[in-house]
């Protein structure tokens, strides 16, 4: 269970990215493999754990226009919270051009219609003491991030969380795969989570 203080590191901790400017320089064929091969502009802490990297990306329009934006991470970097994922915006050319990065779980997106556009919300935090919902926009040349919504676990807002999913359009499963299969394979090696190893 978490302590009352832990809980203030989380919310600081969360409100200090929050502020932290996208870069959003970068176009890339194959946001998965520059990503493998190094792509890391916030210079998070990819495939430091023990054992074979366990890849994950999730295809989703994020923004309404037809095409499927695409989020990467690597679990090795994911905390008791949530960990990085570099979000990619599709472009009509077939590449994709790097908008920044979000911090989830698998699983723990959902869309939601706001002001006639789509906002990505994602859920962080275990219910214990509390909740953040944060809010983001993806625009064409950046993510718009949106004022996060701090829950502490009263019932009403227990009541708030339970119906974060239910009230959200369904999306497309993430998908992990290990370091080494999709070296052997990028294209078959990937399984709908949640993977059970």
């Amino acid at each position: 269970m978490r302590t009352p203080a832990l809980c203030i590191a989380l919310l600081v901790a969360t409100a200090a990215h929050a502020q932290r400017p996208a870069r959003v320089d970068s176009v890339v064929a194959d946001p998965v493999r520059a990503f493998v091969n190094g792509f890391n502009p916030e210079g998070n802490d990819y495939f430091l754990g023990r054992g074979t990297p366990v890849l994950w990306r999730q295809r989703v329009d994020l923004d309404g226009d037809g095409r499927r934006e695409l989020l990467v991470s690597e679990e090795a970097n994911w905390g008791n919270r949530a960990g990085q994922w570099l979000i990619f915006r599709a472009l009509a050319d077939g590449r994709y051009r790097y908008l920044g990065s979000e911090e989830m779980f698998p699983g723990n997106l959902a869309l939601r219609r706001a002001h006639g556009r789509l906002e990505p919300r994602v859920l962080q935090g275990d219910g214990a003491c509390c909740v953040i919902i944060s809010r983001f926009r993806v625009t064409p040349r950046g993510l718009v991030k949106g004022a996060n919504q701090f829950l502490d676990g009263s019932p009403a807002n227990r009541r708030t969380v339970d119906a974060f999913f239910r009230e959200a359009a369904p999306l497309p499963p993430a998908e992990w795969c290990r370091l080494d299969a999709y070296r052997r394979d990028p294209r078959r090696c990937w399984h709908p989570a949640p993977h059970g190893r």
